[in-house]
């Protein structure tokens, strides 16, 4: 087995290919095990495809439950609410600090449990001392002392890849409320990106950024309007009403005089 690794690593990553991520790396392999499968061996017959399709039905079968191979260990979460993996740190729900939790250490993600939540996961680092801090986890925090919004750590690393259009909103409420509680409202209108999905939620604030009121209530109007937009409605039922014949005016005069006649009998 470890032979054949090295024989792997050395036909389909050496020189190291210049790829854009796991996917291309995946494609890379997909393409060499299939010229693999084709590949006859030093004195046999048939090919090393040919070969695994008899060997196939000889294998036991995998078991039920994945393997799981990330390192687990127990730590406490830090009063910043975050935790420590070697020099790197990954945040928290607030409300978790002090708590103990369980870290798995999986090859592309940290997973940070902790009794009655839900699962935290985060893409792992691979430099040093580096912090991959979630906004949503501190909005609590902040929302309380939103005086220091700005110079949070947290609002700076997603300020960094969030759309331009939450600073403009952001200046544009401040402008209407005065610092403290436009930076409170701003925290709030962020929260919606948990019930709504992110890329709907800036949608919302470019077209409230266009509208003669920048609030939290046009926020949530333009999101209402497009979720009752993509609704689908009810069809229409066709049916055929009552047949109506069309009378004349002597009809009517008859009827008339027959109810005459009947009043003066």
């Amino acid at each position: 087995m470890e032979n054949e690794v090295k024989y792997s690593r050395s036909e389909i990553l050496t020189p190291i290919p210049t790829v854009a991520g796991r996917q291309d790396v995946q494609d890379l392999c997909d393409a060499w095990m299939q010229d693999e499968l084709s590949r006859s061996r030093r004195g046999r017959d048939k090919s090393i495809g040919e070969q695994w399709k008899e060997e196939v039905s000889h294998l036991i079968p995998l078991p039920r439950d994945r393997f799981d191979a990330a390192r687990v260990r127990t730590t406490k979460v830090s009063p910043r609410s975050w935790v420590s993996v070697g020099t790197n740190q990954y945040s928290v729900p607030v409300d978790w600090v002090g708590h103990t939790v369980e870290v798995k250490m999986e090859a592309e993600s940290i997973v940070v449990l902790c009794k009655g939540h839900p699962a935290v996961r985060h893409t792992r680092i691979y430099e040093q001392h580096q912090m991959r801090l979630k906004l949503e986890h501190y909005l609590p925090l902040l929302r309380r002392k939103c005086r220091g919004l700005d110079r949070s750590v947290p609002f700076r690393q997603w300020a960094l890849t969030a759309d331009s259009c939450w600073k403009s909103l952001l200046t544009a409420i401040r402008q209407r409320l005065g610092e403290v509680d436009g930076s409170r409202e701003f925290v709030d209108i962020i929260g919606l990106c948990q019930i709504w999905d992110t890329a709907r939620v800036t949608e919302a604030v470019k077209k409230t950024l266009a509208h003669p009121e920048v609030s939290m209530s046009t926020v949530r109007f333009f999101l209402w309007r497009k979720r009752e937009s993509e609704r689908p409605r009810a069809e229409l039922i066709d049916r055929d009403g009552p047949q109506v014949k069309c009378g004349s005016t002597s009809d009517y005069g008859a009827l008339c005089e027959a109810d005459n006649q009947e009043v003066s009998s």
